[in-house]
């Protein structure tokens, strides 16, 4: 198996390239457990359901193409939107998330480092 960065992202219908030596962090929709302990000695588990998210991916702007006011519209939106992502290995990832943090660029790089949250799946 195959590891490494995304091989791209795509927010919005919009198609960004990925840096190559990211450490991207991608979780499916899932739940966390809590157990929660009664005096008698039994114990109780409280499932909670948490997003999905992808944290650490940096996406290429080209200035020609507005790639950062793009992404700067998607942060100020208030509902999710459509994505996917590619892995190396050709793995996808697609769902309906929000932009979590500020997007800013970094004027060395062109780069921005993006989080999103929301529903994220693996396709099969």
């Amino acid at each position: 198996m195959a590891s490494g960065a995304l091989e791209s992202i795509t927010l919005d219908g919009r198609r960004y390239s990925c840096a190559n030596d990211d450490t991207v962090n991608i979780a499916v929709d899932g739940w966390t457990n809590e157990t929660i302990q009664h005096s008698d000695g039994t114990f109780s588990v409280k499932k909670t359901r948490m997003p999905g998210h992808v944290t650490g991916v940096n996406v290429k702007c080209d200035n020609g193409k507005d790639d950062e006011e793009h992404l700067q519209g998607l942060a100020a939106r208030l509902e999710p939107f459509p994505f996917s992502c590619t892995e190396v290995d050709g793995t996808v990832h697609t769902g309906q998330v929000i932009i979590t943090d500020q997007a800013e660029r970094d004027l060395s790089t062109n780069y921005v480092e993006l989080s999103l949250e929301g529903h994220v799946e693996k396709m099969a």
